[in-house]
């Protein structure tokens, strides 16, 4: 059985949708890694529920997503109220939603760069989380591969 995963094509495209949206905006480093956390967290619960992915082993305590140059890598935080979750509760999800959609206010973010962000970052996130995460179906980011 194949191991199913995140596409190359999706990655690049994810990677180029975010890079645009958060030089536009001039979106500082801690603001993206808190919406790349935020986001990967919301659609982990998602997809959890969906039963689309499952953990192979549990997240570290405190793991946030930071955007390292080219890369999002898994981290360690000293102190946050935003971190991902093996059980994400759907208070942890709301609280997260309600941060995402005050940043997204604060840069006054279209409905379309909104949903651009809601789908990229997370196809981002849940790439580097590849040692922790197991996925039960194909991954939801083939239409970020394709061309038009």
């Amino acid at each position: 059985m194949a191991t199913k995963e995140i596409t190359e094509e999706a990655l690049t495209m994810a990677w180029k949708m975010i890079d645009t949206i958060f030089r536009q905006y001039q979106v500082p480093a801690k603001e993206q890694n808190a919406l790349l956390t935020a986001l990967t967290s919301v659609a982990l619960e998602d997809l959890l529920q969906s039963k689309s992915l499952g953990f192979s082993k549990p997240l570290p305590p405190m793991t946030i997503l930071t955007i390292e140059g080219p890369n999002v890598r898994t981290k360690t935080a000293e102190k946050t109220r935003l971190a991902l979750k093996t059980r994400p509760t759907e208070a942890d999800t709301e609280r997260e939603i309600e941060w995402v959609e005050e940043i997204f206010d604060k840069y006054k973010l279209s409905e379309e760069e909104r949903a651009t962000l809601y789908t990229a970052l997370p196809c981002l996130g849940l790439h580097a989380l590849t040692e922790y995460v197991e996925w039960k179906q194909e991954p939801p980011f083939a239409e970020l591969g394709e061309s038009d």
